[in-house]
């Protein structure tokens, strides 16, 4: 079964502007529980993050976080598509993307994120002093050297929807 997920453009904004001003950081295998209020998340891991947004923005309560349990989840009930590069369309669609581990790297976690116009959605460390949901490109070297999977979540009905595309400059490697 291949569901297509209409994503509510203005609650998707108003979420992200909620959840990435800088007061969430990121931490490997918290559990968010989905009744949380944005402000009151301090610490999400990625698959965390997709979870709860598939909820706060979609109406969809899964079980359980874990990249290897969405990913499951998204083979299941999600269009997969045959390249990655699909990410790079600005076309309004979310798409999803996984990998189980960093290649060459089998003892570290996998990782799971979301793609909106070239742009990712996610949670991860690395980046700042904690680390924490942001933005980045598609195609950053780690992304695109890892992935082993992408699906398509669906439509936002909007190509450029408002706030959600980072202002130019805007970008993480």
């Amino acid at each position: 079964m291949s569901l297509s997920i209409f994503v509510d453009n203005k609650r998707l904004t108003e979420f992200l502007k909620q959840i990435m001003d800088g007061h969430v950081h990121y931490a490997q295998h918290p559990r968010v529980e989905l009744s949380t209020r944005p402000e009151a998340v301090h610490v999400i891991d990625c698959s965390g993050f997709v979870r709860y947004v598939l909820f706060r923005v979609c109406d969809i309560a899964l079980a359980q976080d874990g990249s290897w349990h969405l990913n499951e989840w998204c083979k299941s009930y999600l269009q997969s598509e045959a390249e990655y590069k699909c990410a790079s369309q600005m076309d309004g669609i979310i798409r999803v993307g996984y990998f189980a581990h960093p290649k060459g790297k089998p003892k570290h976690d996998g990782h799971i994120w979301l793609i909106l116009n070239g742009w990712t959605m996610e949670s991860h460390g690395g980046h700042g002093r904690h680390g924490g949901p942001h933005r980045r490109r598609w195609n950053t070297k780690v992304l695109t050297h890892n992935v082993e999977h992408s699906y398509v979540l669906g439509p936002t009905g909007n190509v450029y929807p408002d706030g959600v595309i980072p202002p130019s400059g805007y970008a993480y490697a």
